[in-house]
């Protein structure tokens, strides 16, 4: 089976090995920012380093993230010939990059641990496509869990859940008990894989309250610019969110902004069984 077949089917497929040469300069860059080393980058230790610092100063937090955003090699990645040639293999002829991003996920930070989703702050063009660069190992427990085959179902309306003093306010899938009875599978990956995504396959994060260490993943979307594969109200975000797009502006970044600029909660890695 070829891996646009199995794409199609499932909703998402992983390339090992892929950019593993430009993934390990991503790496030491980030070691460097950290003040440690590439084979820190996922220890517990680390997490709870930089949380002290954190909380020490808590707007060091957003300084890591800018300086993330900041790494040369990253605005490599788009430009690889496999990651060209996957968006060959999907009919991108006028593929436009929308979105690249060094994405973060401290473990005490629950606002970024969402239920089953689906991608829609890409909703709008046809035709589009999310790829994901693990920069750490994601194990069982720290991987993130899709159902196969759910893209297929189309854009389902989302429901909005909100906590916060937890700093959240997530867009997410009715029934969430409903998974817990369905199929599921684990998607773990290597540092230098390359994981594509059906924007409308449903999909979770691991369990906040799981995680031991930083879960680091560079985030690249494409659009499509072919005219055919324009924007249409049919996939427009404020179909299917619980929140217009000038209240998600005007009040909920506001907010996650001011929860992410206070100090952090103690944190401390949980004994894994």
């Amino acid at each position: 089976m070829s891996w646009i077949v199995e794409y199609k089917q499932n909703g998402y497929y992983s390339h090992k090995n892929s950019v593993n040469s430009l993934v390990l300069k991503i790496q030491e860059r980030i070691a460097q920012i950290f003040d440690t080393k590439i084979e820190e980058l996922d220890k517990s230790a680390l997490a709870e380093n930089l949380n002290q610092r954190i909380r020490t100063n808590p707007e060091l937090r957003n300084e890591f993230y800018q300086e993330l955003q900041q790494i040369p090699d990253l605005q490599e990645l788009p430009k690889t010939g496999v990651v060209q040639k996957i968006l060959e293999n999907l009919s991108f002829q006028e593929a436009k990059l929308c979105e690249l991003k060094t994405q973060i996920y401290f473990p005490w930070e629950a606002c970024f641990f969402q239920g089953w989703h689906q991608d829609i702050n890409t909703f709008g063009k046809t035709k589009s496509v999310t790829m994901w660069v693990p920069i750490t190992i994601s194990q069982h427990k720290s991987a993130v869990k899709f159902l196969s085959g759910s893209h297929l179902l189309g854009p389902v309306v989302h429901q909005a859940h909100e906590d916060p003093i937890k700093g959240i306010w997530h867009a997410q899938l009715p029934n969430q008990e409903s998974y817990l009875t369905k199929k599921v599978e684990s998607l773990e990956s290597l540092p230098g894989d390359i994981v594509c995504l059906n924007r409308l396959v449903h999909h979770t994060s691991p369990k906040q309250e799981e995680q031991n260490s930083l879960r680091l993943i560079v985030v690249m979307r494409f659009d499509s610019n072919n005219p055919e594969h324009q924007y249409t109200k049919v996939l427009a975000k404020e179909t299917y969110s619980p929140y217009s797009m000038e209240y998600y502006q005007t009040n909920i970044i506001p907010q996650v902004r001011n929860y992410l600029l206070k100090a952090p909660p103690v944190w401390s890695a949980p004994i894994r069984i």
